[in-house]
């Protein structure tokens, strides 16, 4: 039964209730070499390689770059003539013909270019930007996505009072009422004669004026910071500062903790502050917890122990899997606190 659309075809098959199944054939090899499929009539030539065509004339390859201004560009392979280089990205330059002249080698297709593919690739990056253009490719390190921003002095002879982390800048340096301010992308700190005061931004709760004169700053801990200007236009100066400082960044790659790690990766090892090592992959993040429980002087051995109950979040997801709890305090015990604990948030050591 002829198919339908070839010749010969006069009606469509009846329709049936059975499945249609088609079967594969078996190729055949014609006379000429090449592996033909399907019946009589149905021959399908099998994919072939396409044949090698010659290379562009000088005067073909040469035209394009006249048309575009005459610029001298690369010699094709083999002396098959010249290719006209780009105006600009992804661009091509218009004769007055008005068909596009751009013949930038990323853009060209094989059969246009007796070239080889690594060769097309190193042609693009050198010439599709032409002579003044920046290049194609550019090598960038984590810690370029998080520039430093340009600092801000009341004076110039101020000196930041403090050591910066790794992704830290400072970006306002002024003065207080006997005191030097300065305000950075994690810190306020205010440097007193007798005293300093380190707060971090994000543990600020609210910044307002007060008197005229008071910046007066309430922490998340529950402290108070009062640091009082000379007059009310500088105080008002300083409140705007901060209260941007202090805001909901927009999104999550303006909190400090991602420039500090992209800092951090970039960072040579004599050069790293006390805590750089934090941000580098290896085994050491497996036993991060108990480093930090190290550094911060618990006492392991008869105070307090470090519990496995909430392994895969299974007793809180919003808590990590290890728990640092009084070592005469057992997981029953714990469970037991948990069943009538909100969400199941049991009383343990969050920092010291």
């Amino acid at each position: 039964m002829p198919l339908p659309g070839e010749e010969g075809a006069v009606a469509a098959a009846p329709r049936s209730r059975r499945p249609l199944h088609f079967l594969s054939r078996p190729s055949r090899r014609r006379s000429d070499g090449r592996a033909a499929l399907g019946g009589p009539g149905r021959e399908v030539e099998s994919a072939r390689p396409p044949p090698a065509l010659p290379p562009l004339s000088a005067a073909a390859a040469a035209a394009p770059a006249r048309a575009a201004g005459g610029r001298d560009a690369p010699a094709l392979p083999g002396g098959a003539g010249t290719l006209p280089q780009c105006r600009g990205r992804g661009r091509s330059s218009q004769p007055e013909g008005g068909n596009a002249a751009c013949a930038c080698p990323a853009l060209l297709p094989p059969r246009e270019m007796n070239m080889s593919l690594p060769g097309r690739v190193s042609c693009s990056m050198l010439n599709c930007f032409g002579e003044e253009g920046p290049p194609s490719l550019e090598y960038i390190q984590a810690k370029d996505l998080f520039p430093p921003k340009e600092l801000i002095k009341e004076e110039e002879s101020l000196q930041v009072p403090f050591t910066v982390l790794q992704g830290e800048g400072v970006e306002y340096l002024g003065h207080a009422n006997d005191a030097v301010i300065a305000i950075s992308n994690y810190r306020l700190h205010i440097k007193f004669k007798d005293s300093v005061i380190n707060v971090p931004l994000r543990m600020m709760e609210s910044v307002e004026c007060r008197d005229m004169f008071q910046l007066h700053i309430v922490c998340k801990d529950s402290k108070v910071i009062r640091c009082h200007f000379s007059t009310f236009k500088q105080c008002q100066e300083w409140l705007k500062r901060l209260t941007r400082a202090i805001a909901r960044p927009a999104k999550p790659e303006d909190l400090f903790a991602f420039a500090y790690h992209a800092w951090c990766l970039g960072v040579c090892v004599d050069e790293e502050d006390q805590h750089a090592h934090l941000c580098r992959p290896g085994d050491h993040v497996r036993f991060r917890f108990e480093m930090e429980l190290v550094r911060m002087g618990f006492d392991l051995q008869n105070v307090w122990r470090v519990s496995d109950i909430n392994n895969n979040y299974k007793l809180c997801s919003s808590y990590p899997q290890k728990l640092l709890v009084p070592v005469w305090i057992t997981d029953k015990e714990l469970e037991n606190v948990a069943s009538f604990r909100s969400w199941k948030r049991i009383p343990v050591v969050v920092y010291r």
